[in-house]
């Protein structure tokens, strides 16, 4: 069994039961539909690993600041802006640009394996940019950055993993949620509720972190952890980034 059956079989396994609800009721009640096939997609060999990297990023930022509520819904609006993007493109060309848009998907997928294993190596420290050897350098970058910290790197991550579409998820969005969209009333939100299903899974795992963290006692401990919780997600992100290349290279 190669890997990316292996993870197939896996997210098939955790998300059968949502998968049978959304066929029991999901077509009756169109937005419940969505949000189930969603969270069935959530599940899917190209959303996991996807997934597991935004928590590794916003688990550390609620270790290290104790916050993270903004960034999560700016991280789902950015999932919601490419689904709801793609939405209206199939719906003003027509279904048939569902089966052309097929090896689009597929780069966009296979690119995130070496984004992976880059951001991890910086994560831990083995390689810095070229770019930041001169002061005047260093500073221009530093002032550029400080624009996309926070709220808009989260934005810009959900719209990154929501472009790595495998057959699961492929299936899963131009196959059974888009008909959901031609024939609901509810048609133009059915994108973003899809996007809040996908990232549902995440918010409710982040949810409980966030509680744990509440505790004042907690959070001066884990604090102290910051710099050792940076290079353990620049470890799972290298991790991350050598599944992907097992599952779809």
């Amino acid at each position: 069994m190669d890997w990316y059956s292996y993870l197939y079989q896996y997210g098939a396994w955790i998300s059968k039961p949502f998968s049978d609800l959304y066929y029991g009721m999901g077509e009756q009640a169109p937005l419940i539909g969505a949000l189930l096939l969603g969270i069935v997609g959530a599940f899917a060999p190209c959303q996991l690993s996807g997934n597991v990297a935004a928590f590794t990023v916003f688990g550390k930022n609620v270790v290290v600041k104790g916050g993270f509520r903004s960034h999560v819904w700016m991280f789902i609006l950015g999932k919601a802006v490419v689904y709801s993007a793609l939405g209206a493109i199939v719906f003003s060309f027509g279904e048939q640009l569902s089966t052309q848009a097929i090896p689009l998907f597929q780069w966009a997928r296979k690119l995130l394996a070496p984004m992976f294993i880059l951001i991890g190596l910086f994560l831990i420290g083995w390689i810095k940019p070229p770019i930041l050897h001169t002061h005047s350098f260093e500073e221009k970058i530093k002032r550029f950055s400080e624009r996309f910290e926070g709220k808009t790197q989260s934005f810009w991550l959900g719209v990154a993993f929501s472009l790595g579409f495998c057959p699961t998820m492929f299936w899963l969005y131009f196959g059974l949620a888009m008909p959901l969209m031609f024939t609901s009333s509810f048609g133009p939100i059915i994108p973003t509720v899809f996007a809040l299903g996908t990232a549902l899974p995440l918010l409710i795992v982040l949810l409980l972190l966030a509680v744990a963290s509440d505790s004042p006692s907690l959070m001066k401990k884990t604090r102290k952890w910051g710099t050792a919780t940076q290079k353990l997600a620049g470890i799972v992100f290298v991790l991350l980034g050598i599944s992907d290349f097992m599952a779809f290279w």
